[in-house]
């Protein structure tokens, strides 16, 4: 009976031990577990981080809330906004990245042919008469050197080729030579003048003939008009060389400099370049555009380029070091530049921001970002909008319950009122005292601990709507506002003071 009692014992605590094993393991492998998982502090909504909640459920907007892990609840910048990796998927948010480095100050716009100024020969007439005849009909038309322009009667002419041949008659040499001077200082040419001499009679008209090829670019002349010498007959330029006039605004003006190249291309050729030369910026603004005239000459041998041609002009500009985003990135107002920042995980911030000049399809940044960082280039108008509101609410509730440094003085037992010696607040204007103040359940144990471990911490404060105030939350003293408490300190000693008229009413709280 004793032998049956002992090996039913043995056989229990054998049980016991594994039932024992089992169970420890059970419950080693559920802590080790428990303490690999972060904890859920609480749950936000996507678009807004203010709306938080215990547990999950759906934001005002119907999206579902998401979890904020324990050692993820660190302070964010005013304006954040999380949304879920589901949401900036459907939102079809794309990002580019802020570059510094060379980029190239090309400028396109429209040019205009035109004939070389330059090169433009104008003829004129030396004598005064009417146009019998005209061989040039139009502007454009393309003379030669050598070939008729008008046929001139002139008196002017007549009288003299009467007076050379009465001074051959006479023989006077010296008459003669003078009246033969005469004739080239009208410009009569001396083939002329030896046919006058030769056949003995004076012509009633006179042929002119072009001096240069070319284009005509202004014509002055038609049948039966009458010139003098201040008539220009014809302006004659070649198309061997062209100028291309473009316009800029002044304020890519820095994109222009004098010997710059330039391509011009023009759809009467297409995929055919020109190369050109910046030859001139003038100095003065168009009256009506208001625009900077930059002026290219261009070599034009086969003369496709004709003067009045519309073309594409591309001037290429120096190359410039400059920090730039992606031009669709910046959101432009009235007031201000903005663009909205990528900070990971699905975190998104709108900061304000300054452009500069525009390359092509970036814009330079002067002010409010650093290389590297990374800018969402769709769907930023919504986040931007968001990110407003987030950081006015923010910035309503810094306001409204600001944060202050303290020190807890006394607290009965019931956690519900603490004398505290506080900070400076700056939001509503106060100096550093000494009052009481009514303390939320919330933040009752943490104020405890922190008096009886004589610590400083920062409390959230607020005035209730009784006009009472009270401590809303507790949180540990951060590194510089603990390191100028210390100055302070340092500086006027340890002594509180009391502001009366608070004073006064910590006994009315009391």
């Amino acid at each position: 009976m004793m032998q049956k009692a002992s090996i039913m014992i043995a056989a229990a605590a054998l049980v016991g031990a594994a039932l024992g094993w089992w169970l420890g393991t059970g419950d080693g492998g559920s802590a080790e577990q428990g303490a690999g998982e972060k904890k859920i502090l609480y749950w936000v909504a996507p678009m807004d981080p203010n709306y938080r909640r215990d547990g999950p459920g759906k934001s005002p907007m119907g999206m579902d809330l998401i979890p904020v892990y324990e050692g993820e609840e660190q302070k964010e910048a005013a304006g954040t906004v999380r949304i879920s990796p589901a949401v900036e998927n459907n939102l079809g948010v794309r990002t580019g990245t802020a570059e510094r480095g060379p980029v190239s100050a090309k400028l396109n716009t429209v040019g205009i042919v035109q004939l070389d100024q330059d090169r433009i020969e104008h003829q004129h007439s030396r004598l005064s008469g009417w146009v019998q005849k005209s061989w040039v009909k139009a502007r454009g038309d393309r003379v030669e050197k050598g070939q008729p322009l008008v046929q001139i009667y002139s008196p002017e002419l007549v009288k003299a080729q009467r007076e050379l041949l009465a001074a051959l008659k006479s023989g006077n040499r010296a008459l003669i030579s003078a009246s033969r001077e005469r004739l080239q200082s009208l410009g009569i040419p001396a083939a002329e003048v030896a046919r006058v001499e030769r056949e003995g009679s004076a012509s009633e008209a006179i042929t002119l003939y072009a001096e240069a090829s070319g284009y005509v670019d202004n014509l002055g002349v038609r049948d039966g008009m009458y010139i003098t010498p201040q008539t220009t007959l014809v302006s004659v330029g070649p198309l061997e060389t062209v100028w291309v006039e473009g316009e800029v605004f002044p304020r890519q003006g820095y994109k222009v400099q004098l010997g710059d190249t330039a391509t011009v291309r023009a759809d009467i050729s297409p995929g055919r370049i020109w190369l050109g030369k910046i030859a001139k910026v003038l100095p003065q603004l168009d009256k009506q555009m208001r625009t900077l005239t930059v002026r290219v000459r261009v070599d034009n041998p086969d003369r496709t380029l004709r003067p009045g041609m519309f073309v594409r002009l591309q001037l290429d500009g120096p190359e410039l070091q400059a920090l730039t985003i992606p031009r669709e990135a910046l959101i432009r107002t009235g007031r201000m530049e903005r663009v909205v920042l990528a900070e990971g995980d699905g975190r998104f911030r709108s900061v304000r921001v300054r452009s500069g000049r525009e390359f092509g399809e970036r814009v330079e940044i002067l002010e409010g970002l650093k290389a590297g960082a990374r800018v969402v280039t769709s769907a930023q108008f919504l986040l931007d909008s968001e990110s407003s509101v987030s950081a006015d609410l923010e910035r309503m509730d810094a306001a409204d319950r600001p944060w202050v440094g303290a020190r807890v003085l006394t607290m009965p037992d019931d956690n519900h009122y603490a004398r505290l010696e506080h900070d400076a607040v700056p939001a509503w204007d106060w100096p550093g005292m000494v009052m009481g103040f009514y303390v939320a359940d919330s933040a009752g144990d943490d104020l405890r601990k922190a008096m009886e471990s004589d610590r400083r911490v920062e409390v959230q404060i607020r005035k209730r709507a009784d006009g009472k105030y009270e401590v809303l939350a507790v949180r540990p003293l951060s590194t510089g506002h603990e390191h100028h408490q210390q100055m302070q300190d340092s500086e006027k000693g340890a002594e509180s003071h009391d502001h009366h008229d608070h004073h006064d009413q910590e006994g009315e709280y009391k």
